[in-house]
């Protein structure tokens, strides 16, 4: 998001700018592949939301002539088509969230990888088709309104609102999207994706990762790249995680 804002008039209350870094949790095997910019990008359907390719079609106007509820599971067949080329990856821009390292990084036995948001911007004009959303939470679902045979244009706008819109279940997430179309790459279950290493700006260990590990994994970062840690003061009588820097001799 560009900050084109006036500053002579005050914000909206949910106005929101872009982090400077978005995180994205793994498993640590994974993390030579990630600190090179090497990013596995996986159709919606591998993930864990049981509602993700979810479309709540209807009829725009069930007195429209013709069939209206024929011509909605028509364009309801459309936008799950789109969506099932695409290929995404996902981001957070708080690398403290305990659940995340839980289900997403091996039970804080995993990393957490930062990358520039702007890199990543200038990757998306610079070659590779990606798209960056943010994800939008509601306690209901998204209606997509269907009327008549929509253009591919509709159908994209449609479907991209879809794939947007999640449960406020998984509000605590924060979760920022990049994604592709590649039919070819979903179809098989994902593929990497080379954001280039310039766009990672730090890793970060997670609390069950050992100390001698993380030193020594510290020393392999690329040049540029902090190591860093997640670390739970059980002192602090906080279950707060804080992030700390990694010294190295």
């Amino acid at each position: 998001m560009v900050d084109d804002w006036d500053d002579r008039f005050e914000r909206p209350a949910d106005f929101e700018l872009d982090p400077e870094v978005l995180y994205t949790f793994s498993r640590f095997e994974y993390l030579d592949l990630l600190k090179v910019g090497q990013l596995w990008f996986a159709p919606s359907k591998t993930y864990n939301d049981i509602h993700e390719d979810t479309v709540f079609a209807r009829p725009a106007d069930i007195l429209s002539p013709g069939d209206p509820y024929s011509a909605a599971l028509t364009g309801e067949g459309s936008i799950r088509r789109w969506l099932r080329s695409q290929v995404i990856r996902c981001f957070t821009p708080d690398p403290t969230n305990t659940l995340m390292w839980s289900h997403y990084a091996e039970s804080h036995k995993g990393v957490c990888v930062g990358f520039s948001l702007e890199k990543l911007k200038q990757k998306m004009h610079g070659g590779i088709n990606l798209s960056h959303r943010k994800v939008r939470y509601s306690s209901t679902p998204t209606v997509t309104y269907i009327g008549g045979a929509p253009s591919d244009e509709v159908i994209s706008r449609l479907a991209t609102e879809a794939m947007l819109s999640k449960s406020i279940h998984w509000a605590y997430e924060k979760e920022h999207r990049f994604y592709t179309e590649d039919p070819g790459m979903a179809n098989n279950g994902g593929g990497l994706i080379d954001v280039g290493s310039d766009a990672v700006v730090e890793v970060i260990f997670g609390t069950n990762v050992s100390q001698e590990t993380m030193i020594a994994e510290t020393q392999k970062l690329p040049k540029g790249v902090k190591g860093r840690r997640a670390y739970h003061n059980l002192g602090a009588l906080s279950y707060d995680l804080q992030i700390l820097d990694i010294k190295t001799l």
